[in-house]
């Protein structure tokens, strides 16, 4: 049975933002995703909320950002189904974000939005 490998890395864009590339190997072949993108010229910040549901996450597991839930609700989606939604809310540098997805170990995209008052 072949075993999977990982590994992380991160590079920073001419406007500063830092965007993680994961790599899985299989079988001895590579496959590459995005992970976490940190982009506040963009004001967007991507990752993966934390399986306790504190914090965006790197897929290396490095925190990003502390958030706080801030609502739950059921959404019906396709063919009836009920889906749960989950609203987050970061704030970096006075700059409120936020973002919505389906829970804790999810990718979530948060998006800026008024300064904190």
């Amino acid at each position: 049975m072949s075993q999977a490998t990982f590994s992380s890395t991160t590079h920073s864009g001419s406007n500063g933002a830092q965007i993680e590339v994961g790599t899985v190997g299989f079988e001895g072949r590579p496959f590459q995703a995005i992970g976490s993108v940190v982009d506040p010229s963009a004001g967007r910040i991507d990752g993966y909320i934390s399986s306790d549901g504190r914090s965006p996450a790197t897929w290396g597991g490095e925190i990003i950002v502390s958030v706080r839930q801030t609502g739950t609700w059921l959404q019906r989606g396709f063919g009836g189904i009920k889906n749960r939604i989950y609203a987050w809310t970061a704030v970096v540098d006075g700059v409120v974000y936020s973002g919505r997805n389906s829970g804790p170990a999810m990718r979530v995209t948060m998006r800026a939005g008024r300064g904190v008052k």
